[in-house]
């Protein structure tokens, strides 16, 4: 016993008789020690989660201003797929865009990110419109958002010579058999806002949607 107990008097004798458990034991020893500091940092993590305010409202480019903006809603009795299409095909554009008797005579679409948006109206005088613009985000049959701030490619334009200037959000969702049209119509001041307003903003856009509609339901299912 007194041989035994002189042979593992110090630790490298200890190592040298079980060196088959302490490698497992210092093993379990660390995985444990890893776990709770695992544990406390998402424990940390969670509370950091839960107190941190949210930006999702503040960040969202959607939210509405209602000192600049417009909103346009309906419920109609043609399916999303068919409005997209009435949106993003110009030979569709050229026969419901512009409430009559005004026309639209000509259409250009580059139907992606930063592609050409572009449209010329006729007034009931013959006088002519070109409006150009860029798509912003295209979500097939779900979203489209255009700009007139922007040529294609998302450059700047000079805006200082146009009465005002605007960005669409238009969505389709569905609502039974039909959809949930909305649009969302983004001014840069009141005062374009305000111009747009006067120039009968929702009964225009309420009576190009009808001629949307009638389209539509004209169109192969």
């Amino acid at each position: 016993m007194n041989l035994f107990r002189q042979t593992v008097a110090n630790t490298s004798d200890v190592d040298l008789l079980f060196n088959d458990k302490l490698p497992l034991e210092k093993e379990i020893t660390q995985l444990e020690t890893s776990s709770e500091n695992r544990i406390k940092i998402e424990t940390q993590t969670e509370d950091v989660m839960k107190t941190a305010p949210s930006t999702e409202k503040a960040t969202s480019y959607e939210s509405l201003n209602p000192e600049l903006d417009l909103v346009f809603e309906r419920v109609v009795d043609v399916r999303p797929e068919l409005v997209w299409a009435a949106w993003t095909r110009p030979e569709y554009i050229k026969k419901w865009f512009t409430p009559a008797p005004w026309t639209t005579i000509d259409c250009e679409i580059d139907l992606k990110l930063g592609g050409m948006f572009r449209t010329v109206m006729r007034s009931p005088d013959g006088d002519e419109f070109p409006n150009v613009g860029c798509y912003l985000e295209l979500i097939e049959n779900r979203k489209l958002v255009w700009s007139g701030a922007m040529e294609p490619g998302f450059r700047p334009r000079d805006t200082s010579k146009m009465p005002f200037v605007f960005t669409a959000i238009i969505t389709f969702t569905p609502e039974g058999d039909g959809t949930r049209y909305t649009a969302k119509v983004l001014h840069s001041d009141a005062a374009g806002k305000e111009k747009h307003e006067k120039m009968g903003f929702h009964d225009g856009w309420g009576r190009a949607l009808d001629q949307l509609v009638a389209l539509a339901k004209t169109m192969p299912h």
